[in-house]
């Protein structure tokens, strides 16, 4: 769409007689199928233009909208970083996805059902499972806006202010704070973008920042639980390396002989002669085996 109209007249009497004239030669026959790509300004322009009624006609469109899911976008970013100048430098882990979670938002649609989010809606699409909705209600979701995901921020914008980030600093690393704060300067560097658009695209950085902390909490418990079972693993393996070196062949229930808790167990008495009778609290100390005597409180006396 972008060619001269001499050549989308060429495409014309293509389409229409099977044949197209090219220069001094002769009719040259072709029955071919010719696809073509265009973003969606210049198709508007095209259809715009009274000239073009009978292509336009002729002409099968397939709207391809841009990708919905945070998890794929992830991998897009990955394939174009591999492919510039930014495959040497080291790019901190969630950097891409807080970057994707962006990107991904400013293309979704505000969903009418009831309780779903925007947010909600950008994790089920990713295959997460989000308290009272399935899976099942996706397709109900993407049915429900035809043109969902045709506008939006591409992923050029964001591998261009990936890079900006970096030119601006001479380390040879990203996070996702970094990359989070270049796309907020870009904003303001974009001519495009309405007062009202630019105010919509902060408000989905504050919510992918907040999705960061949450992952950043999580990989925190994670490391913490993994940090404390490899601790406990070691201090078991100590102590039973020091009750076997205590008692070398001896008898291994006095080696690993685990005190228990202190406890208190309620026992029955017999009634007694002048009062009631009624049960008596038992207390072990902690610390003691079975062998060691138990301590009796001495209970509420008889008048």
């Amino acid at each position: 769409m972008k060619c001269d109209e001499k050549f989308l007249w060429n495409l014309l009497s293509l389409s229409q007689e099977g044949n197209f004239k090219a220069g001094r030669f002769a009719l040259i026959y072709a029955d071919e199928m010719i696809v073509a790509h265009t973003n969606e300004n210049e198709y508007k322009a095209f259809i715009a233009n009274k000239k073009n009624e009978a292509l336009q006609s002729r002409i099968i469109v397939m709207k391809i909208p841009y990708n919905l899911k945070v998890s794929d976008e992830v991998k897009i970013y990955e394939k174009l970083i591999r492919q510039s100048d930014l495959k040497d430098i080291h790019i901190a882990p969630h950097s891409l996805r807080v970057a994707s979670i962006f990107s991904v938002l400013s293309r979704l649609k505000e969903s009418k059902k009831q309780g779903m989010d925007i947010v909600k809606k950008m994790k089920l699409y990713d295959g997460e499972d989000v308290e009272g909705f399935k899976q099942k209600d996706v397709s109900e979701l993407r049915s429900e806006f035809t043109d969902e995901g045709m506008s939006g921020v591409d992923p050029r914008y964001v591998i261009n202010r990936l890079s900006s980030a970096l030119i601006r600093t001479s380390t040879r690393c990203i996070n996702p704070l970094d990359v989070l704060r270049a796309l907020k300067d870009g904003l303001d560097q974009h001519a495009s973008i309405t007062r009202e658009e630019k105010e919509r695209l902060l408000n989905f950085i504050s919510v992918a920042r907040k999705e960061y902390d949450e992952l950043a909490k999580k990989e925190i418990q994670k490391a913490f639980v993994y940090s404390y079972e490899e601790s406990a693993k070691v201090l078991a393996d100590r102590d039973i390396r020091e009750r076997q070196e205590e008692f070398p062949g001896g008898n291994t229930d006095q080696a690993f002989h685990l005190r228990p808790e202190r406890k208190e167990i309620r026992l029955p008495f017999p009634r007694a002669a002048q009062g009631g009778g009624g049960e008596k609290t038992v207390r072990r100390p902690q610390g003691c085996g079975e062998d060691n005597h138990l301590h009796q409180d001495p209970g509420p006396r008889a008048a």
